[in-house]
């Protein structure tokens, strides 16, 4: 079976999710409520561990074979960490933040698109979803939020901002999102996700591994800048070993006359 050729003119903001363009992104404004009641909360976490959690984690294990490298990084964790990882499956990165946070919730930093679609955004929310800001008044909500869910939970954040299905290397990305590890002194775990080849129906999508680096101590960097590129190094690296090419990506040259 010939591989499908993908061709990208910006690796910064060329987006080839399925959604892109298809969901009609709300305001998130000041009236968007980042928090709930207790009777909200209630049911995020019956809907999240005992709803969502045994169908994400079936559904990672059959579909996708997902195997956990160094899994053990999150969990000798006390508390809340910031885990930053590449953006290339569009299901597998929004569910496979509960596994790795397990037993803590996940909370993932997402567009406004997620939690959009009509009748699902609310439960997208209970399960995590943690929309960008609009303004300032909704962004003062959103910090004070994701500040009290730091303490007990993980906070994914996939700073490439966009979906390059199966891409098997790591985008250039800013260093605007790590200096919340410094705001809420958390560790910051950096995870990898690569592929490997099936064994029987080759044809099929590759299975999936995620690999997670030991925690990096924000107090070691020298700001925000010198974390990104911690982790930027161990992305690239990682990324560069095991990592099966299911669709090739190749850069669009310009042609002038």
């Amino acid at each position: 079976m010939a591989k499908k050729t993908v061709y990208y003119s910006d690796p910064l903001h060329d987006d080839f999710a399925k959604s892109n363009g298809k969901i009609h992104a709300r305001a998130i404004d000041g009236n968007y409520r980042y928090e709930h009641s207790l009777f909200w909360r209630i049911c995020s976490f019956l809907l999240y561990y005992f709803a969502a959690f045994p169908i994400v984690l079936l559904s990672l294990k059959l579909l996708y074979g997902l195997k956990i490298r160094n899994r053990g990084a999150a969990r000798k964790l006390k508390g809340g960490f910031v885990y930053y990882g590449n953006h290339t499956n569009g299901f597998s990165d929004a569910t496979v933040p509960s596994v790795l946070a397990f037993p803590r919730r996940a909370d993932v930093i997402t567009g406004p698109e997620a939690v959009s679609l009509p009748g699902l955004g609310m439960i997208v929310a209970m399960l995590g979803a943690v929309p960008l800001p609009k303004d300032f008044a909704a962004a003062k909500h959103f910090m004070n939020t994701l500040k009290k869910r730091s303490a007990r939970c993980g906070i994914f954040i996939y700073p490439e901002a966009h979906i390059w299905p199966y891409y098997t290397g790591i985008r250039p990305f800013p260093p605007a999102s790590f200096h919340y590890p410094f705001l809420w002194n958390k560790p910051v775990i950096a995870g990898v996700t690569t592929y490997r080849q099936r064994k029987v129906f080759k044809s099929l999508p590759p299975k999936v591994t995620i690999t997670l680096s030991d925690p990096f101590d924000p107090s070691d960097h020298r700001g925000k800048d010198a974390l990104r590129d911690t982790v930027y190094a161990f992305m690239r690296e990682t990324a560069s070993k095991d990592n099966y090419s299911y669709i090739d990506y190749i850069e669009r040259q310009e042609t002038h006359s």
